[in-house]
C-alpha cells in the first residue's frame, strides 16, 4: 500500500502524508446575479439591500516606481504610504448602515504578476471599520474594522501556530483593533484566524469572485468563486472578544508590505460594498455546508447529512469512488480511521486538527486527479480487511467548517472460515448455502453472491 492511499488509509492507519491562463472575461451578468443571491440571509427582500458604491473598478499596481491605487471611473490614485509597512488605500463610507444587520463587500479578483513577484504582501479588505488616516495619526496609522487578507501572511506567524494551510496565494479572517491597541483593550493591532485559512487557491493570470460579509453579531465570512462561477472555499468565524465600535461604517481595501521596484497589479472589477438591514440570528450557520462531494460509480453516494457520506463496497468488484468540487485544488487534508465493528472506537482521533496530513496527488498515490474530481484506485480496496473504515477531508486542517467524511462498509470477497446456513438471495430469487467468515448472516454487510462462496439449490425464495 502506498503511502498516501486513504491517505495511507490510513496506514492503517491514522497518518497521512505531509499556468497561466490568458485574462478571460467573465459574462458580469450572469456572475452579478449568482453572488447576489448568496448574499444576505435567508429570506431577505430586495428592498433590504442598500448599495453604495461610486467607482466599480479599483486596481493596485507598481510599475516600477512604486505603489499607486485607483478608482475608477472617478481616476482618483493616490500613492502616499498609510503605515509603516508600506502601502496604500482605497476607502469610502457606507451610508444610514450603522443599524444594518450585514456589511458586505463583493468584487472580481484578477492578479497580472502579483503572486509571482510580491509574495510577501498582502491585501486587506475590511467593513464595519474606520481607516484612521496618516495625517492625523502619523506612524500609529492603521484601521479598525473586520475582514479578510488575500496572499500571504505565513503559517509561522504566531497567530496561525504553524497551520500549513495559512501559506501564500490564500484568504485569510482578520480584525483590525488598532483602536483597542491604543486603548491597551487589546495586546495587538490585529487579529488572523487560523481555523479561516484558505490554502493556496489563487493563482496570477485567472479571475475570481469575492464576497466578504459582516454581520453585527460579530460573524466574518468570505467566499471564493472560480471563473464559472464554482465555489472554491468558503468560511466563517464569530470574533470574539468585542473590541470594536458596533456602530462604524466605513469599507477599505488596502495593500502592505510592498516588495521594491517590481511591476505587479491587481485589478478589483464589479466592486460593490453595501448593506442589508433585515435580521437572521442563525445567519451564518444555517446552510452553510463545504462544497465537496461524492458518488460511486453507480451514482451518488449516500449522505446522512450534507457532509458524511457512507457508501457500501464488496471487495470482489469495488465501485470507483470519486470527490467532486475540488476545483484543481493545490492541496487537501485527510485523516482517516478505522474500526472492526460498524459501532466501534475509531483508530484516529480526526477531530484533532494534528492527525491530518496533506493528501499530494501524484501517479504514485491511490487517487486519480482530473479536475475537479479525485477519484480512487480501485486496485486499492481489495488490500484492506473487511472493516469499517472513515476518511476525513478538510481544507484547512483547523477547519471542520470545511470538513466531508467518507464511511467505508467492506464486504468480505473470498471465504476464510467454516460457518455455513442458508441465506434468501432476493435478485435470483433462490435459497443458497453459504460460506463465510464468522459474521452473521444477518448483519449488513454480508450478501450472498458476492460476499459469501455459495451454491444454487435450485429452490425458490419470496
Amino acid at each position: 500500500m502506498k503511502y498516501y492511499g486513504l491517505i495511507g488509509l490510513l496506514l492503517i492507519l491514522g497518518c497521512v502524508k505531509e499556468n497561466k491562463n490568458q485574462k478571460k472575461a467573465v459574462n458580469a451578468d450572469t456572475m452579478t446575479s449568482k453572488m447576489i443571491n448568496t448574499i444576505g440571509p435567508a429570506g431577505s427582500t430586495p428592498t433590504s439591500l442598500v448599495k453604495a458604491a461610486s467607482d466599480k473598478i479599483i486596481e493596485f499596481k507598481n510599475d516600477g516606481n512604486g505603489l499607486i491605487v485607483c478608482k475608477y471611473p472617478s481616476n482618483v490614485c493616490r500613492t502616499n504610504a498609510d503605515e509603516h509597512s508600506g502601502g496604500a488605500s482605497a476607502y469610502g463610507l457606507i451610508p444610514n448602515s450603522a443599524d444594518s444587520f450585514i456589511h458586505y463587500m463583493k468584487f472580481r479578483f484578477y492578479s497580472d504578476g502579483y503572486f509571482a513577484k510580491n509574495p510577501e504582501g498582502h491585501i486587506a479588505f475590511g467593513l464595519r471599520g474606520k481607516r484612521m488616516r496618516v495625517e492625523e495619526y502619523g506612524d500609529k496609522a492603521g484601521v479598525d474594522g473586520r475582514g479578510i487578507i488575500i496572499g500571504h501572511i505565513g503559517y509561522g506567524y504566531f497567530y496561525n501556530n504553524n497551520n500549513k494551510a495559512c501559506v501564500d496565494r490564500m484568504a485569510q479572517i482578520e480584525s483590525y483593533y488598532r483602536s483597542a491597541k491604543e486603548a491597551k483593550k487589546a495586546e495587538f493591532g490585529n487579529k488572523i484566524f487560523p481555523t479561516t485559512c484558505s490554502d493556496t487557491i489563487f493563482e496570477d493570470n485567472k479571475w475570481y469572485s469575492v464576497e466578504i460579509e459582516v454581520t453585527s453579531h460579530q460573524y466574518i465570512i468570505y467566499r471564493v468563486y472560480d471563473a464559472t462561477g464554482n465555489i472554491i472555499y468558503k468560511t466563517y468565524y464569530n470574533d470574539q472578544p468585542n473590541y470594536l465600535d458596533p456602530n462604524l461604517t466605513e469599507w477599505f481595501v488596502g495593500h502592505v508590505f510592498e516588495s521594491a521596484n517590481t511591476k505587479w497589479s491587481v485589478r478589483l472589477e464589479d466592486f460593490e460594498v453595501g448593506h442589508i438591514v433585515k435580521k437572521d440570528v442563525f445567519y451564518p450557520v444555517k446552510d452553510f455546508t463545504p462544497p465537496l462531494n461524492f458518488s460511486t460509480r453507480f451514482g451518488a453516494a449516500s449522505a446522512s447529512n450534507s457532509n458524511n457520506y457512507s457508501i457500501i463496497l464488496d471487495k470482489s468488484s469495488p465501485s470507483q469512488i470519486k470527490l467532486h468540487n475540488i476545483n484543481a485544488r493545490k492541496k487537501l487534508y485527510g485523516c482517516a480511521s478505522w474500526r472492526k465493528t460498524k459501532t466501534g472506537t475509531d483508530s484516529v482521533d480526526c477531530g484533532k486538527a494534528e492527525n491530518y496530513r496533506e493528501m499530494i496527488f501524484s501517479t504514485e498515490t491511490d487517487w486519480d486527479i482530473n479536475g475537479d474530481t479525485l477519484s480512487l484506485k480501485e486496485s486499492f480496496i481489495q488490500t484492506l480487511p473487511p472493516n469499517f473504515y472513515t476518511i476525513y477531508f478538510r481544507m484547512n486542517p483547523q477547519d471542520q467548517l470545511t470538513q466531508v467524511s467518507l464511511s467505508l462498509e467492506l464486504k468480505e470477497s473470498q471465504p476464510n472460515s467454516s460457518s455455513s446456513g442458508t441465506f434468501c438471495n432476493t435478485s435470483l430469487k433462490r435459497i443458497t448455502n453459504w460460506k463465510c467468515n464468522t459474521s452473521r448472516p444477518d448483519s449488513t454487510w454480508v450478501d450472498v453472491g458476492a460476499g459469501c462462496f455459495h451454491q444454487l439449490t435450485g429452490q425458490s425464495c419470496n
